[in-house]
Formats: structure tokens, sequence, C-alpha cells
């Protein structure tokens, strides 16, 4: 057999060893005129595996085809490492990437992953939830659009500025997208809101507040026909027991839409959608909400931003925080960390690291924690813990919805995000995140 075994054999064999991970796998499978490398059944749902041989674009070509054509959902392109053997492959590097549609409509460039055979047997097994994200984000991207669709040039220029945001991004319309980024924080406040409510109606009036208590729920905003107002008396009152960046973010893009029927009526379109996609955001980690922004927003074609990937993020939480570092069954000692992103977007950074210390807690409590436990670490991670920097107003919206999602039913008494200030501004100069040193 020569050094390099075909990849027909290669794929006989990747698909043998996805089955002995408990993975449904079969290779080379034929429908129609086109033939998958590796075809899987998860649960009912069709994967299909497209590999090459150190050709990664051919990969991506191959299995972006299987989307085109409709032959399935979702695709992995998959590297094998020049010179690979089958028998080796049990402890070969391959490298992939996941492949959808809805990755394909927001552009998003190729996420690439390497690691083993198991690896990628429970990468297969977490794309339920992968997928569940990319659907989430398109119905939230087409309802934004539709939102936005009906907000004049005027309208979409003041949503803008009240969140200081520049033009650009779209040859025929370039406040399009600063005002679709600017519904996305109204989009995301109404989410966060709807996961408060059974905490705010069991919550005390707090003693700064005489108006109504508790405040309109979310569904209730939604049917009022003042739908603007509804929401911002709602987070006015929300204001008095907390979660000032995320609700007074929102109430300052509220601030921008007129009093007219035609806004009135697209407000309560876009909580309605809110409303919809509620029961597919409540079964995903908090965590993934990042994955879910990134998409909608697609920033780097608008303003050069970059933001760090899942997989990126997870990775440096392990190296930084370690099991060895400290006792993490003392919350003491949790509550005495001090965790900074001084720029920290929409908080990516911020929740890999307080996911790896939660799992830290739970290895360090055997496995489990109470659900008063729960809530004093969320506590004390929000209060205490995370520390986050941005000068990009909505990314530190997001990045305190997505720290506020560790507990909902939690009250917190601050969340550590800010928006700082870079260049000249009234006649001074500011450096952005390192005007909070001292």
């Amino acid at each position: 057999m020569a050094a390099h075994d075909n990849e027909q054999l290669l794929n006989g064999k990747l698909a043998e060893l996805l089955r002995t991970h408990g993975i449904d796998a079969r290779p080379e499978r034929q429908i129609g005129k086109k033939r998958f490398d590796v075809s899987i059944d998860l649960d009912g749902t069709q994967v299909v595996l497209e590999a090459e041989t150190n050709n990664a674009k051919q990969a991506i070509r191959e299995a972006d085809g299987r989307l085109t054509d409709d032959l399935t959902a979702i695709a992995f392109a998959v590297d094998y490492p020049a010179g690979q053997t089958v028998a080796a492959l049990a402890d070969a590097t391959l490298s992939w990437t996941l492949r959808t549609k809805a990755l394909r409509q927001f552009r998003q460039s190729a996420q690439w992953t390497s690691g083993s055979t198991a690896e990628l047997a429970a990468a297969i097994r977490q794309l339920p939830r992968a997928f569940e994200v990319d659907r989430t984000a398109a119905e939230l991207s087409e309802a934004l659009d539709i939102a936005v669709a009906q907000l004049s040039t005027s309208t979409r220029q003041e949503l803008a500025r009240r969140l200081d945001l520049p033009k650009g991004g779209d040859r025929t319309d370039g406040w399009r997208i600063p005002a679709k980024r600017g519904m996305l924080v109204i989009a995301t406040a109404m989410l966060f809101h709807h996961r408060l409510q059974e905490h705010l109606a069991a919550t005390p009036r707090p003693t700064d507040w005489s108006g109504e208590w508790p405040p309109m729920n979310a569904r209730e905003c939604a049917d009022d026909p003042s739908a603007i107002t509804a929401h911002r008396d709602a987070w006015r009152a929300i204001l008095s027991v907390d979660y000032r960046p995320v609700f007074e973010t929102a109430r300052a893009a509220l601030d921008a839409l007129p009093a007219s029927a035609e806004m009135e009526l697209a407000v309560r379109q876009l909580a309605k959608a809110v409303e919809q996609l509620m029961p597919q955001t409540a079964g995903l980690r908090h965590d993934l909400l990042g994955r879910i922004f990134h998409r909608v927003l697609d920033t780097a074609r608008y303003d050069g931003s970059f933001y760090t990937s899942t997989a990126a993020a997870v990775l440096l939480a392990g190296l930084a925080l370690r099991a060895e570092d400290r006792d993490w069954s003392k919350p003491d000692e949790i509550a005495n960390l001090r965790i900074c992103d001084p720029a920290c977007g929409t908080g990516t950074l911020l929740m890999a690291a307080a996911e790896r210390i939660r799992d830290l807690r739970h290895e360090a409590a055997g496995g489990q924690l109470s659900d008063d436990e729960e809530a004093l670490l969320a506590q004390a991670l929000v209060e205490d813990v995370l520390w986050g920097y941005d000068i990009n107003i909505t990314a530190t919206h997001m990045a305190a919805t997505t720290l506020g999602m560790l507990s909902p039913s939690t009250q917190f008494e601050r969340m550590n995000i800010f928006r700082t200030l870079l260049g000249v501004q009234g006649g001074r100069a500011y450096v952005g995140s390192l005007e909070f040193l001292d």
C-alpha cells in the first residue's frame, strides 16, 4: 500500500472510527449523481462530511456544494494531513469546519478546528445546538431586517446618533446596518426582559421606585398599542433594580423612534418575533448568545472589528484558569479573582472565563451545586470577578446581556461592563480602557 492511501479508503476508515465513538456514520454514500464522502444520521438529521487531503479550500467547496444542491442542511469540510495513511488515521490530527446555509448567508469565514477523530465525533454530537444557533440567528436577522425596512432614513440616522454608530456598510443606504445594530439592541433587551419577568414578579418593590410594580411583562408590552412607551416604562422600572448596561442602552435606542402608528407597529412586530424565538433561545446556553450576535451583526465588514471566536475563547480560558491555581470550593477565593477584558466586544472572552470558573467550581464540589450556590457564584462573577470595557456601546450592551444570562433570577447590584471613549471629545482626549486604570 502506498504511503498516501487514496481518499476513498481514508473516508471508509473515518466512518469506522466515528462509529466507535457512537456516531452512525457510513462511507461513500451515493444519492442520485452525488456521492458523499461520509454520511451521518444524527437523530434523524442527515449530516455530510466532505474530506480532502491537504486541500482545505476544495473540502469547503465540496461541502458547500451539498448545501447548494439541498442534499443536506449541515456539512463538515474535513482536511486530512498530507501523506495520511489509513493505518495511522486513529492517531491523526484532522482539521474540520462546520458549513451551514446560515453561515453562508452571513458570509462567515471558515473557523477551522484541529483535533482527533474523537474530538470530531464530539463536535458532531453537539451539532443540534450549533444548528439551532444558526437557525435562530437567521430568524432574528430576518425580523430585524423587516423592522429596519419600516424606518425612514432620518430615523435610521437618529438611531445611529443615539448609539454613536458610524455610517457605512451599504452602498444604497449607509444607515441600514447601524440601524439594524440599533434594533438588535432593542431586541436583546426584549429577550432579557422575557428571561427576567418571573424573577421580577417575585422581587419586592425597590425602595426608590414609586411607579407600577412589578413592571409590565414582556408579552404585555408586545401587545400594548403603545408598545414603545410600554417597553420604555417597563425598562425604566427594571433599571430601579439594576441591569443598566442592558436597559439604559435599549431605552436610548427606543428614544430615537418617533411616536407614530408605523413605529408602534414595527416595535410590536419585533417584540412578537422575539417572543417566538424565546423557546429556541431558552434552550441555549447563555454563552451561545454571543455567536448569534456575531452572525447577525457581521461587524467585520461594517467597521473592521473582529470578535474572538468561541473556540479560541474557551482555549484561552482553559490555559489561564487551572485547577491547581486556587481552592475552587471556596466562594471567597473565587470572589477575590479579577478578570478584565479591555476590549470585551460582546463578551465572548468574559463568558468563556465564567464557564471555566463554573466548571472548576462544579468539579471542586463533586459535580453538583445547589440552586443557592449557583446563584451566589453567578452574583460573585458578575458583581466582582468579571470586568469588561469597549468603545462600542452596542457591544457592551450585548456583553452585559449575555453575562446577565448567567442567572436571570439573581439580582445584581452592579455589572462591571463599561463603555470607554477614544479620541477627542468636547475638547478632551480619551484613551479608551486606559482611562480606568486608577
